[in-house]
């Protein structure tokens, strides 16, 4: 009687760190937004309880405050509310996100100008986001979008 319960003492005590790499593994990847800024992807318009942002809108990124499985606390200009985490992108990841989609879709002047803007704010790459304004005003000369962005970065 007294073997089986060593044998259950042994596989828990060797199972053990294994189960709390799992948990601890799951709770940073639940917890991997919080404190980060976040924007829409590409094309994307974000509502959620008192908050709205889309592509089209000049703002700055929205900074998570919490995680709920899919859903985000953000706070943005409009406002605090739960958002979809689907929805959006880190702003890190995002110049990659925005340069695929600038590429499929080079006569977008608003993409050049949210390009510029996330070059610039979350990159420091100031002469290419002056660049990517110029391709967006090419395009459309009166983007106010990309007027403020080019404004901004003119002297950083």
């Amino acid at each position: 009687m007294t073997k089986p319960c060593i044998n259950c003492l042994f596989v828990f005590i060797c199972f053990l760190p294994a189960l709390m790499a799992q948990d601890e593994a799951k709770k940073s990847d639940d917890s991997k937004w919080i404190g980060q800024q976040v924007i829409p992807k590409v094309g994307k318009k974000i509502q959620g309880e008192m908050i709205e942002y889309s592509l089209d809108d000049f703002g700055i990124p929205l900074y998570v405050y919490q995680q709920k499985k899919d859903k985000l606390l953000v706070r943005g200009l409009d406002g605090i509310g739960w958002i979809s985490a689907k929805n959006v992108v880190l702003l890190a990841d995002a110049t990659k996100l925005y340069q695929r989609y600038v590429a499929d879709n080079p006569k977008n002047a608003t993409a050049w100008a949210e390009l510029a803007r996330i070059r610039a704010s979350a990159n420091n790459e100031y002469l290419q986001a002056i660049e990517d304004c110029t391709k967006a005003l090419e395009l459309d000369e009166k983007l106010v979008m990309a007027l403020k962005v080019r404004g901004n970065n003119h002297y950083p």
